[in-house]
């Protein structure tokens, strides 16, 4: 059995996948098209108050794509990515150890979310996939050194 996480993302005002949402959902398609996960849960919560969750607006971009919504799980009540770890992990903790778990989210992002989700999914093997976000070389590094700042508060917070 093998679980895919991924991980939400900013939505435009018309309840749309954001640019980073979009490459992190057709990286989903891709996967789901090549490796074929027996379940697939998609994270985010209603963070701009729009009254949809980013959860919801991904299943449908998923479904409208040609998976199928009974393969889909939501978690719709976090708001970040410590959120997102801790509330998949109470989803997914009565599973067999040897679930294989795959958690996909933008590059830039990756390394902090490996942290979180290893941290939560300590008896699980955690496998993270890539997706590539189209925007320029300047507003990748801004997201980057974002990330370091982030990921030294995350050692901080986690003790690690």
């Amino acid at each position: 059995m093998s679980i895919l996480i991924v991980l939400g993302g900013p939505v435009n005002d018309d309840l749309t996948p954001g640019v980073w949402l979009t490459s992190r959902l057709e990286k989903t398609i891709e996967f789901n098209n090549s490796i074929n996960p027996t379940y697939i849960i998609v994270t985010g919560g209603d963070t701009r108050k729009l009254g949809k969750s980013e959860a919801d607006i991904m299943k449908e971009y998923l479904v409208k794509k040609g998976i199928s919504s009974n393969k889909i799980y939501c978690e719709r009540n976090s708001i970040n990515t410590i959120e997102n770890g801790e509330f998949t992990y109470e989803m997914v903790n009565y599973m067999n150890e040897n679930t294989q778990i795959y958690v996909l989210t933008s590059e830039f992002h990756l390394k902090r979310a490996e942290m979180i989700f290893k941290y939560y999914f300590k008896n699980f093997i955690i496998k993270m996939v890539e997706a590539n976000t189209p925007i320029s070389k300047k507003d990748l590094d801004e997201l980057k050194n974002k990330e370091i700042y982030l990921i030294d508060k995350l050692k901080k917070y986690l003790n690690i």
